[in-house]
């Protein structure tokens, strides 16, 4: 996630889910790589076989898979506009910029204690609308991204430390 565009008046972020697709290609090569290496005759090796072309699969689902989001806030319309392209297509969803009242660093953490990350908004009406479907890694850029955004709208951003002195 990164900030392609700023001027006084509009701000774009895009997001392309590169990480997701990147470990999605590298799992296609072992996957591609371990069908290879299966020795002799294939009628021995079909649970290898099956197994290495199964991780080809995942890694190839998380390559086309992914939404690519481009956020679009513009002060002379008022809105951010959010498109998100998939494999099912566009669309296109408008939040009405007083309706933000936070960009938030929302965390998410695995059982074997890894900790991930995604940006929301945090609404008047008290919902959060997630960025993007998928929680990943990065902290410090999502941190970034964050406080640009928020300060473009003028609005508090509420990164983890925040959020966690505020609890405490």
């Amino acid at each position: 996630m990164r900030v392609t565009s700023r001027d006084p008046d509009r701000l774009v972020i895009h997001e392309r889910a590169m990480v997701i697709r990147g470990f999605g290609m590298l799992l296609v090569a072992l996957g591609a790589f371990c069908v290879v290496l299966i020795p002799g005759d294939r009628s021995s090796v079909v649970v290898p076989t099956v197994l290495a072309a199964l991780l080809a699969l995942a890694g190839l689902l998380m390559i086309v898979l992914p939404h690519s989001a481009r956020f679009v806030f513009n002060r002379a319309d008022k809105l951010c506009v959010i498109t998100r392209r998939g494999v099912r297509g566009r669309s296109t969803e408008n939040v009405r910029l007083r309706d933000i009242e936070a960009i938030e660093v929302d965390e998410s953490s695995g059982s074997e204690g890894g900790t991930m990350y995604r940006l929301v908004f945090r609404l008047q009406d008290g919902r959060t609308l997630p960025w993007t479907s998928y929680y990943t890694g990065g902290l410090d850029a999502k941190v970034a991204v964050a406080e640009e955004a928020a300060e473009f709208l003028k609005r508090p951003n509420l990164t983890r430390e925040m959020r966690a002195v505020k609890r405490g």
